[in-house]
């Protein structure tokens, strides 16, 4: 339980809560049936302001085809990540990662829109743990590191 303290007890965290990046094809996937992938909405998203304010969209000052390439790149470059698929019409890429230790399983999806601006590109991403109510921070790291590796 002391690992856990200090974080907020959610397991879905995304850099957009009022328009998360959705799961469509690992929603289709066998292990993933009965499993609920929508966001949590306005609970989760209140609790991640809280304990993750510096979560936020990465800008990339490049059109979103190329920052798109460069993401599919970087994902199958991340530990114990598996890209299960990347849609370049929707520029979307999900995916699974495996912890180490205990080979916990958590979905990742990445997208990559223009920037609200009209300048460059915003990479959003959500991770999503499949077990448990908290995820001790594993999420967030997880959108951290992508985001290091990314730049």
């Amino acid at each position: 339980a002391l690992p856990g303290r200090g974080f907020p007890r959610i397991n879905d965290i995304t850099t957009d809560t009022t328009n998360p990046p959705a799961f469509v094809a690992l929603a289709q996937r066998p292990e993933q049936q009965g499993r609920d992938l929508n966001y949590p909405g306005e609970s989760f998203a209140s609790q991640q302001q809280s304990g993750y304010p510096d979560l936020e969209p990465l800008i990339v000052p490049a059109p979103p085809e190329e920052v798109f390439q460069r993401a599919q790149k970087a994902a199958r470059h991340m530990p114990q990540w598996q890209v299960i698929h990347a849609d370049p019409v929707e520029r979307t890429i999900e995916g699974t990662a495996t912890s180490r230790l205990f080979r916990f399983k958590d979905d990742f999806v990445i997208q990559v829109r223009p920037a609200p601006d009209g300048n460059g590109s915003a990479v959003h991403m959500r991770s999503k743990s499949r077990d448990g109510r908290g995820d001790i921070g594993a999420n967030a790291a997880r959108i951290r590191a992508f985001f290091a590796k990314l730049s």
